[in-house]
């Protein structure tokens, strides 16, 4: 997701308002301290309040996002502004994580399937693929989120189901561990699935 025309500080505020982020922390923290990972790849970066906090428990981090220079470090995270600049990342995606915070419902159903069949087919299977967004079977928080969207970001965005993800995840051979993450009206999920 790209705020590149919005003021930083509001940014910060209303991230520590709606998302669940010490949540989202904690279950991340499980997967790093059962294992160190060769590399994070933070897609939809944004502002890179994730990819710096994945930077520390990550041999390397590379954010992706549209508003992203080609091959540019900011802040010692590597950042691209396109997911086919993956192949020149010196990274083996195996022993990797790819993470999703609030993009898939920014981008269309035909690249949303792309994209996760490129991260789960070879050359680039990476061992956790960790996706947070908003249940689309929540019809009120739902609703909540495609106003906020609308009025903050200008955006349309669609619906996300967790439950077609979960289950194209375990048919591509991925453990999978779910937990709904509401707050405030908005009906956050995540999904932390493992390659086994």
């Amino acid at each position: 997701m790209s705020f590149k025309n919005f003021n930083g500080i509001i940014r910060k505020i209303g991230r520590k308002v709606v998302l669940p982020d010490r949540k989202i922390k904690a279950a991340l923290e499980k997967v790093f301290e059962r294992e160190s990972l060769d590399v994070c790849v933070d897609f939809g970066a944004g502002t890179l309040f994730w990819s710096e906090w994945l930077q520390k428990r990550c041999a390397k981090t590379w954010a992706i996002d549209i508003i992203f220079d080609t091959n540019k470090t900011v802040n010692g995270v590597k950042c691209t502004n396109d997911l086919n600049n993956i192949e020149n990342l010196e990274m083996d995606s195996a022993g990797g994580m790819f993470f999703m915070s609030d993009v898939l419902h920014h981008l269309n159903k035909e690249y949303e399937d792309e994209l996760l069949l490129h991260i789960t087919q070879e050359p680039y299977v990476f061992k956790y693929i960790v996706i947070k967004d908003i249940n689309c079977h929540k019809r009120f928080g739902n609703l909540m989120n495609r106003l906020h969207d609308k009025i903050i970001n200008g955006e349309t965005i669609r619906d996300i189901d967790p439950d077609k993800l979960l289950l194209f995840l375990k048919g591509k051979g991925y453990e999978c561990e779910f937990c709904n993450m509401r707050k405030l009206w908005y009906p956050h999920f995540l999904i932390v699935a493992k390659k086994v």
